[in-house]
This record gives C-alpha cells, sequence and structure tokens, in this order.
C-alpha cells in the first residue's frame, strides 16, 4: 500500500522513555487548539495514530502527561469529535470573497473554535496509548456525600498543562501511584473556578476519590513540590 502524506505544520514530542516515541502533530495551523497523537514503534521510525483531537495552546503544549514509575500510564485531555467537526465545517464553509458577511462568517468560526473549550475530555491509558478510556468517577465527594452521574457519558474530569491557571496532574517516581490534580465530575472539564475540586489517586489512574477544595490543593502543592527557594523539585 503507497504511503500517505499528512499535512503537517507543527511537532511536540511528547515522551520518549519506554522505547517508543509519543508525538503530537497540529495539521492545521499557527493557532490549532488541537491536533493528533502518534505512536511509534521500537525503531522509531513508524507510525500509527493513537489519539485524535488532542488538545494544545498556541505554545504547542499538549494535555498529554506521563505517570512517572508504572510503565505505559498515560493520561491526556481532547475535544469532543463531533464538536470538533461542527468547528471544521463553520471554518471551512468560508466565502471566498471580502464582504460583510465573510466577516461576520469568519468571526463565527473563531467563535466556534473557541467554545472547544467547553468541551473536554479526560482520557487515560495503561497499554502505551493502545486503549484509552475516560476517567473512572469518584463514588464520594469530600464530605462523603454520593457523587451523583447521570450515565456512562459522565466521568472525572482532570486540568492539563494547557490551563496554567490551575497546573497539570502532579506525581513523583518516589511515589508510586500516587496521583493529584484538580477537575470535575460530569459530561465535560468545567471552565469555572468555582467547579474545580481536588483529586487523589493511589493505585495509578484506575479509582479516584475527591479529597479538599482546589486552595487546600495549592497550598499542599507549594509545600510539597517547591523548596524554600521557590525552585521547582518535580512535577509531571
Amino acid at each position: 500500500m503507497p504511503m500517505r502524506r499528512v499535512k503537517d505544520h507543527s511537532y511536540t514530542i511528547l515522551d520518549t522513555s519506554e522505547g517508543r516515541i509519543f508525538i503530537h502533530i497540529n495539521h492545521l495551523g499557527e493557532k490549532a487548539k488541537f491536533g493528533n497523537i502518534y505512536i511509534s514503534d521500537s525503531t522509531g521510525t513508524r507510525f500509527s495514530l493513537s489519539m485524535k483531537n488532542n488538545v494544545r495552546d498556541i505554545e504547542g503544549q499538549c494535555d498529554f502527561e506521563r505517570i512517572p514509575g508504572l510503565n505505559g500510564i498515560f493520561i491526556a485531555n481532547i475535544y469532543d469529535e463531533k464538536k470538533v467537526e461542527i468547528a471544521k465545517g463553520a471554518e471551512n464553509n468560508q466565502i471566498p470573497f471580502e464582504s460583510t458577511f465573510q466577516k461576520r462568517h469568519k468571526a463565527k468560526s473563531i467563535k466556534v473554535f473557541q467554545d472547544l473549550d467547553s468541551y473536554i475530555t479526560s482520557i487515560i491509558t495503561f497499554d502505551m496509548g493502545g486503549i484509552w478510556n475516560k476517567l473512572n468517577a469518584p463514588t464520594k465527594d469530600s464530605k462523603g456525600k454520593k457523587v451523583t452521574c447521570k450515565d456512562d457519558k459522565c466521568s472525572l474530569h482532570l486540568n492539563s498543562l494547557s490551563k496554567t491557571m490551575y497546573g497539570p496532574v502532579y506525581s513523583v517516581d518516589n511515589s508510586i501511584g500516587l496521583i493529584m490534580a484538580t477537575g470535575n465530575v460530569g459530561y465535560y472539564l468545567a471552565t469555572r473556578s468555582d467547579e474545580i475540586n481536588t483529586y487523589l489517586s493511589r493505585d495509578g489512574g484506575m479509582s479516584w476519590f475527591e479529597v479538599k477544595f482546589i486552595s487546600y490543593f495549592e497550598f499542599f502543592i507549594n509545600q510539597l513540590f517547591f523548596n524554600k527557594g521557590g525552585q521547582r523539585l518535580s512535577y509531571l
């Protein structure tokens, strides 16, 4: 079968720690909000698609994080595929001549892409990107009250590298399986700070529970991951 050339604009090497290369390719352009992730074979020369619509910022920071100390476990954020297709359609249907209508259409297209931030989902893999699944939502909140998920579309979503106001998922090599992060339970990752909580996993992301609100998390992270001089010690 002949090789097919894929359109590419920029690349981000995500991970090379386990004998494979994870690479994020921006297929759209300079201000793209997402791209696809590919994983190499053991030789690093052949790649296959692992994930579509991986969230990125304009600096090339991608929501893709390795869990240290445990082989093959990664957490990532993606945009809802249906919403991405709608956004692409809005952009591709622009009028090929300059007019007031065209300007309005461009503005609408830009807004559709901006609205994608309301449709971010967190996923996890335990087999080096072979299979990705949603994160299991905790059954109780930090006060012991039952967390209600109406259907299987409801899951746990975590903030990652593209959202600097919350910080990424935190874990360290000498605390195997221990992960701390901020996020929420629902259909998508919340955009309002008052909906964000703090979550902890003790088994490498298989199960999660809510611990405290974000203000406690920020204090804990400052104490745990920064020394007295303000230098960062370790993060994902």
